[in-house]
């Protein structure tokens, strides 16, 4: 049985799907990652403009009054002959005359009749309220990095460089394949010992939250070879990696792990030291033209979800540039645990604004079929193997869900 950090190492050291690169519009391009450098192909500002409405000068110092000449707006540039005693009205963001060097706002000034005065006790500044050419960044410059995940606030930036399409790498296909003789789909009434097949669209949605694409490949029912079909039929398609939900453990119908030997995947462990979430199967298959990583979890609600939290998602966050968060909280009550597992429990976080801090709380239940407690949480409260108890108002590491 492997610790959860010689698990996850072992994942992160092996998970190696092929990344392929695509050019879509830069519309469709939030949460994609970059395959390219994104290189300025202009200087931002491409001229000197006003940053402020106003009038544009030619500073003299001791000048205090000016005739306007005429008026600048926006995308209608107009040239003219500026010297100490004539100025240009200007808006935000216009180009500002050749000889202008100084911008003097609107609320200091005083204007009637085409003359503009300086108010009093306002001082002027020669280069006032002037954004220069390529102040921003300047023409060949690296703005965003090769690898660099898009996020909303750098849509500007990538518009800015005229990247109506952007290389960014495809999302990964993920097949998903459930395993039980309990299972039903959801839009049925479960009889006698049946359940429906929450984990489908539970883990379905956390790979569309990394930005993957998911592929169904249905549910298997508890026997061998349909097991073992059902799983050729996945790892003969055209997918990156699959999840397997259920029969990852040892009892009578578990057969995840013989199937996948039998079929030629190389197990690379069968176990983790956590809770909850200690059955879990990790593998690699070998095809003529690439690897499939293949995770075999939990089919119970909350340790399939951990599982993908704790392995999956920072395997598929270190290959796109994904930035995965923990959060430091104190805790807010006293906790116990039996034994030397690493534990990832449901908490609620929030942040204490009094006291200018982040504070957690979870419950002592950690069982591995909760599905409301689960739907409560933010959090995995993360208490390490060779911690057994815990303080109120000990520090504890979070990572938001």
């Amino acid at each position: 049985m492997k610790s959860y950090r010689e698990a996850l190492d072992i994942i992160l050291n092996t998970f190696k799907p092929k990344r392929e690169c695509i050019h879509i519009p830069l519309e469709e391009a939030l949460y994609f990652t970059l395959a390219e450098d994104i290189v300025s192909d202009i200087d931002s500002p491409p001229f000197d403009n006003s940053a402020m409405d106003g009038i544009a000068i030619l500073y003299e110092k001791g000048q205090k009054e000016w005739q306007i000449a005429g008026n600048i707006t926006a995308g209608n540039y107009a040239q003219m002959d500026l010297n100490s005693s004539y100025a240009a009205g200007i808006t935000t963001g216009s180009k500002i005359p050749e000889k202008a060097d100084t911008i003097i706002p609107l609320e200091s000034l005083n204007i009637s009749q085409g003359k503009a005065v300086l108010k009093e006790g306002i001082e002027i500044h020669k280069g006032d309220h002037i954004r220069s050419k390529g102040s921003d960044f300047s023409k060949g410059k690296i703005l965003l990095h090769k690898g660099t995940r898009i996020a909303t606030n750098m849509m500007h930036l990538l518009a800015a460089c005229g990247k109506k399409r952007v290389a960014v790498y495809k999302p990964l296909k993920i097949g998903l394949l459930l395993t039980g003789d309990e299972l039903v789909d959801i839009d049925s009434i479960p009889e006698r010992d049946q359940i429906r097949a929450t984990n489908h669209y539970s883990t379905f949605s956390q790979i569309k939250s990394m930005n993957m694409q998911a592929i169904s490949f249905g549910i298997a029912k508890d026997n061998y070879e349909e097991l073992k079909k059902n799983l050729k039929q996945a790892l003969d398609s055209d997918i990156d990696a699959l999840i397997a939900c259920g029969g990852a453990s040892v009892g009578e119908k578990d057969f995840m792990q013989d199937a996948l030997k039998e079929m030629g995947a190389e197990i690379l462990f069968g176990k983790a030291n956590i809770k909850p979430g200690k059955p879990i199967i990790y593998a690699i298959y070998r095809k003529i033209n690439k690897e499939i990583s293949i995770f075999g979890l939990p089919g119970n609600p909350l340790s399939s979800f951990v599982n993908f939290e704790i392995f999956i998602k920072p395997a598929i966050a270190l290959m796109y540039g994904i930035k995965l968060s923990a959060i430091k909280a104190y805790l807010k009550r006293p906790f116990q645990k039996k034994d030397n597992k690493r534990y990832f429990a449901l908490g609620e976080l929030s942040y204490d604004s009094q006291g200018n801090r982040w504070e957690v709380g979870f419950s002592q239940s950690l069982s591995s079929g909760s599905m409301f407690p689960l739907s409560q949480a933010n959090c995995l409260a993360v208490i390490p193997e060779n911690i057994n108890s815990l303080n109120q108002e000990d520090l504890v590491e979070c990572m938001p869900i």
